[in-house]
């Protein structure tokens, strides 16, 4: 699936910094492509962070890069504050100046978030795209998910996940949308809708249930059985 600049300047809800077109149509888009930091690669990158966003932390920034350990590399999409490059820390929580300008890093950086097509071994995804890990550019609706969960025999919707205190033994709920669960010859698999793609843990025996419900969402099931 192609995006190109316009593309991702429609896709993202927030304004793409001056500095990072700039540097796009200086640059090689085949270099681009094989180092990650082509709109595409940013694209999926920044719209699954903001998925995950539930306190505001992506407002107003462009996302390049993570280093790995939950931390991102961004630049404000204020115009006036764009050309230096942040690090967005988690541990301790903060922001830390890069010291580089957009076109030093991006000219020295790589990239530790591209979109990979290669599963965890023994596990499932299903989805619209022919990439799985670019699914949040055709992503799968919740709608469309519970949809097809009411045409699976054995499937229910949860959209959360349960747990116990281990002080007083009460049931606790943490919330998961898209969470759903489904019972196969005794076995209890998890399928979970995220970022417009479902993915779980793959057992054989659960195969027949996966394709109907890919049948059902008009999407392609992609399996890696494992080492």
């Amino acid at each position: 699936m192609k995006i190109d600049l316009d593309e991702l300047e429609q896709l993202l809800p927030e304004l793409v910094p001056e500095e990072y077109i700039e540097y796009v149509e200086a640059s090689d888009r085949s270099v681009l492509r094989k180092r990650g930091f082509d709109p595409k690669t940013l694209c999926i990158l920044n719209l699954e962070l903001r998925e995950a966003d539930e306190t505001g932390w992506t407002r107003n920034r462009f996302f390049l890069t993570g280093d790995g350990f939950g931390n991102y590399f961004f630049v404000s999409t204020d115009p006036e504050r764009s050309d230096r490059v942040r690090l967005l820390s988690h541990d301790p929580p903060g922001i830390e100046d890069a010291q580089d300008d957009l076109e030093s890093f991006l000219d020295a950086a790589q990239q530790e978030d591209p979109a990979r097509g290669e599963l965890s071994p023994k596990s499932f995804c299903i989805a619209h795209t022919a990439v799985w890990a670019e699914s949040i550019l055709q992503p799968i609706s919740l709608q469309a998910w519970k949809k097809a969960i009411s045409s699976c025999k054995g499937v229910r919707y949860r959209g959360y996940r349960a747990g116990r205190d281990p002080f007083t033994g009460k049931e606790l709920r943490f919330d998961m949308p898209g969470l759903a669960t489904a019972e196969i010859d005794g076995t209890t698999i998890e399928l979970r809708l995220w970022c417009g793609r479902v993915k779980g843990d793959y057992i054989a025996k659960a195969r027949p249930l996966l394709t109907s419900l890919a049948r059902a969402l008009g999407a392609r099931l992609t399996v890696r059985a494992g080492e």
